[in-house]
């Protein structure tokens, strides 16, 4: 109900007029639990974000995914077929320490973005917002 529509409203304002709603954007294209379907039709249809803006909170949020498909691709590349990587103990060996640092990073990631949604996003956005 009614409770729904005020964090909506609040969202939507945070967005398009506040200091804080890049930093906003950012962790909603970050998110790696939403579809990107619903978020740029809530941004398309609800917002008015600029492209550039866009485009840029964007690049922010899906930084991570741009360096985990471009470090599997460099190591496929280099060990051969993902099934060579998993045959030789040199692929394994690198898959593992692989998927370990990402593992880490995630959590870290998740730490951060958590700690930015719940200590820094709610001191940026003004009163009149919510």
């Amino acid at each position: 109900g009614s409770k729904k529509r005020r964090y909506f409203l609040a969202a939507r304002h945070v967005i398009d007029n506040e200091p804080a709603g890049f930093l906003m954007l950012a962790l909603l294209r970050g998110n790696p639990v939403s579809t990107f379907g619903l978020e740029n039709s809530f941004l398309g249809a609800f917002c008015h974000v600029s492209i550039g803006r866009y485009i840029c909170a964007s690049y922010v949020g899906l930084f991570r995914n741009l360096i985990m498909c471009t470090n599997v691709g460099v190591l496929v590349r280099t060990v051969g077929s993902f099934d060579e990587v998993v045959a030789s103990a040199e692929g394994r060996r690198e898959m593992f320490i692989n998927v370990t640092v990402w593992v880490v990073f995630f959590i870290g990631l998740f730490v951060f973005s958590r700690y930015l949604m719940v200590r820094v996003l709610p001191r940026l956005i003004s009163e009149g917002a919510l």
